[in-house]
């Protein structure tokens, strides 16, 4: 009697911790952690934009007075600018644009032109075995200088991500000041034999011609633009100018030309909005 007793209390007590155990909280095993996908952002080259460059310009003077070149220069300068545009992204990597810029530097240059002379010998007849060398001089030189300057251009890029590689060309402007001078002079020498007896001077009339105008040319160029945010963008870019040969002719007849061409490198921010 005493074992049953012993048994039935034992099992009780089984069962109770048993049902005890199933009404305890179960802890699952926590599920396996798996990063997020990597997220690639394509920056959108559409749309309106503007901003401002800074950088060096070289001018390149060369000279042409009646028709004879002589010695070109080179003048440089800092130069800055502002420019507004319109890209349009016509696939993922292909973007075409229209840009406009003006900016100011100071290009100039001087030098002298053409110098002549021609002497012609006449006898002294009132002192008979002396002779008068009367000599006429001219002399000619020219001034440039380019300030403002700009272009009208269009641009085909290729774009990966957030770069940007382009090529540019079209219209390009700017205010060039030519000035030309001719002036004359007339030496007489009273010569007796191999003996100078006198010498005198007398300068002629001084000519002076000033154009000041705004021409036109070419340009092209190429760059590369890199996206900072979806609104900044920061550039770096060459264009080279071709403005002609122009050309003005003082009172004396003497032409004054001279043939311009510059290089511009220089750096910028653009705001895209």
């Amino acid at each position: 009697m005493t074992k049953l007793a012993f048994l039935a209390g034992a099992s009780a007590l089984v069962l109770s911790t048993a049902a005890f155990a199933a009404d305890l909280p179960y802890r699952s095993q926590a599920p396996a952690y798996d990063a997020p996908p990597p997220v690639f952002t394509t920056v959108g080259w559409n749309g309106f934009y503007a901003g401002g460059t800074f950088g060096w310009r070289a001018a390149n003077f060369d000279p042409v007075v009646n028709s004879f070149e002589s010695e070109g220069k080179t003048r440089h300068s800092l130069a800055g600018a502002v420019h507004a545009g319109y890209n349009f992204q016509v696939s993922p990597s292909i973007v075409l644009g229209v840009e406009g810029d003006i900016g100011y530097g100071r290009n100039r240059a001087s030098g002298p032109g053409a110098v002549g002379a021609s002497s012609f010998t006449t006898p002294d007849t009132p002192q008979p075995g002396r002779d008068t060398i009367t000599t006429v001089g001219s002399q000619s030189g020219s001034k440039a200088e380019i300030g403002w300057a700009g272009s009208v251009r269009g641009r085909i890029g290729y774009a990966f991500d957030r770069v940007m590689i382009y090529a540019t060309g079209g219209l390009a402007f700017a205010n060039l000041n030519l000035q030309g001078t001719s002036s004359t002079t007339v030496t007489q020498q009273v010569v007796a034999g191999q003996n100078v007896i006198s010498t005198s001077t007398a300068f002629g009339p001084s000519y002076m011609t000033r154009s000041d105008k705004w021409t036109a040319g070419y340009t092209v160029g190429a760059g590369i633009e890199f996206a900072m945010t979806e609104n900044i963008l920061l550039r770096a870019e060459y264009l080279y100018a071709d403005y002609g040969r122009h050309t003005v002719t003082v009172p004396s007849g003497a032409t004054m030309a001279v043939d311009v061409d510059t290089h511009t490198a220089r750096a910028g921010v653009s705001y895209k909005f």
